[in-house]
């Protein structure tokens, strides 16, 4: 936005009576930009209008939403269209800085600060350097060799998207991670990593290996690739709701009463939890903030008096969610969080948290400051895996409107195969909107694999533009779909052999979308 243009946007503020800069606003739509796309399935595609205000005139809605597509469609890197010799220079980039750090290598996780298996975009540092999509995969550069690091799922697709002449692309099931870095790294190496992207667990492993041949496994203070890429996108800033007690079955008052006395149980003063299903589970609450799952990004520290604090963009919170949360749940900033466990530590608190899911700097900062940490599992995922008999009945209503999404889908998918125009990404296209027929789709639980002939074979297949297959006669075609519904998510997989359809088969979709 230029100078002319942020001076109207100023003055429809105040006019408005908005108590917000052009700055503030213009910072809030960067963040919502690097959101999952939010034309996906749902409707609500202008939630995000709230977090600035709930009574928004409409010529400053057209303002906002023209920002908002302008940021969505700057390059941020991640574009599979980039050739082989960008991806050649951001390894060079990288091996440059770490040169400048004194560090002979470095590990590139697919993950993000909260261990989950989708992250947002400004944590996708593995396939703005590597090319690679995969929903899994590890990436180690030294000064004169790199190896990505896949398992069976994705060998395929990593020999298709990555430069074998810059990273050789290993099987898990051939040489593990740390048998590599034995024998490529010398004695009285530095081999860095980021303490926030990996797990204490995962470190303790590492660190043993390492110790073994003499490496000096280092926690870098800054990621180095968050130097070098120059237009990261900014952190996910989605809106938070409240998930009414009507449909989560049980108040968060009531499960924070339950895991408070399983702390009280250990002797412990709190614990940290830092998995977003977690948090979401034990307030009650859902986000946007990562693809194909609602969750809000967050960190947060539960007392064992049951008050919960948590630490996240306090933009994302109303001041009627926050309200409705009540006085024992805190939200407050994340930078605030690293400063809460030292002084949890200065009081030599007892504090557990979950080894397999923290990410390592917590442990460390609870420890160098005096905590006596335990470790634990978390607290919140054996109870929320126990589904009431409101989330059940939830469950059953979300796959009831799925079925019937995809039997109609079945349906036209039989009438229209021998379709010469019919592709791969026009049948998941299609898929889609017979899902968004169902008023209470939220998004899709995971990307859509439709492959039909060569493609119905590859594991994890994603379609692409690339990629996009036509339709064949006597060919087979696979479709691995789920989706998430107000009070429940679905996961189903279906074969379907491509051909003329008999009488029986039109007879039976026919009393399927009947009801019968």
């Amino acid at each position: 936005m230029n100078k002319s243009d942020k001076k109207i946007l100023s003055s429809l503020l105040i006019d408005y009576g908005i108590n917000q800069t052009a700055e503030s606003v213009l910072d809030l739509i960067k963040g919502v930009a690097a959101a999952p796309e939010y034309s996906n399935l749902t409707a609500s595609s202008n939630d995000w209008l709230k977090l600035i205000s709930l009574n928004l005139p409409e010529s400053l809605v057209k303002i906002l939403v023209s920002e908002l597509n302008n940021k969505i469609n700057i390059d941020d890197g991640l574009s599979s269209e980039h050739d082989r010799k960008t991806f050649e220079k951001r390894l060079l980039d990288l091996r440059r800085e770490l040169k400048n750090k004194n560090i002979a290598g470095f590990i590139v996780p697919l993950a993000d600060e909260h261990q989950g298996e989708y992250v947002p975009k400004v944590a996708k540092r593995l396939e703005w350097l590597t090319g690679f999509t995969g929903s899994a995969g590890i990436a180690i550069v030294l000064k004169a060799k790199a190896a990505i690091f896949v398992d069976g799922r994705y060998t395929l697709q990593a020999k298709m998207q990555v430069n074998k002449n810059v990273f050789e692309i290993k099987s898990l099931t051939q040489k593990t991670i740390n048998t590599w870095i034995s024998e490529t790294l010398s004695r009285g190496n530095k081999l860095g990593f980021d303490p926030w992207l990996h797990t204490t667990e995962v470190i303790r492993q590492l660190k043993k290996s390492c110790d073994k041949t003499g490496i000096e496994l280092t926690a870098l203070d800054t990621n180095p690739i968050d130097t070098i890429w120059t237009n990261q996108p900014c952190p996910p800033l989605t809106p938070v709701v409240i998930m009414d007690t009507a449909l989560a079955g049980e108040s968060s008052m009531n499960k924070r009463t339950k895991i408070s006395k399983l702390l009280l149980k250990d002797g412990l003063t709190a614990c940290v939890l830092t998995a977003p299903d977690s948090i979401a589970w034990l307030a009650n609450i859902r986000g946007n903030d990562i693809p194909y799952t609602p969750f809000c990004l967050a960190f947060s520290i539960f007392y064992s008096d049951g008050s919960l604090d948590i630490y996240s963009d306090p933009r994302k919170f109303s001041a009627n969610i926050c309200e409705k949360l009540g006085p024992n749940v805190k939200i407050l900033p994340n930078k605030d969080f690293l400063p809460a466990l030292r002084v949890m530590g200065k009081k030599q608190a007892k504090v557990g948290i979950d080894y397999s899911s923290a990410a390592e700097i917590i442990r460390d900062n609870l420890v160098q400051s005096g905590a006596i940490v335990q470790q634990i599992s978390d607290p919140c995922q054996l109870p929320k895996a126990k589904k009431n008999p409101t989330e059940l009945d939830g469950m059953r209503k979300a796959h009831l409107r799925d079925g019937v999404a995809l039997t109609k889908f079945l349906a036209w998918l039989m009438e229209n195969s021998s379709n010469n125009t019919l592709t791969e990404l026009s049948a998941a296209t299609k898929l889609q909107d017979f899902r968004r027929q169902e008023n209470k789709i939220q998004g899709l639980s995971f990307p859509t694999s439709s492959g039909t002939g060569p493609n119905a074979a590859i594991v994890h297949y994603h379609a692409t533009k690339e990629s996009d297959r036509s339709f064949e006669q006597n060919s087979l075609y696979l479709v691995d779909s789920g989706a998430q519904y107000l009070d429940g998510t679905t996961d189903v997989t279906r074969t379907v052999a491509i051909g003329a359809p008999t009488d029986e088969m039109k007879d039976r979709f026919t009393r399927v979308l009947k009801g019968h």
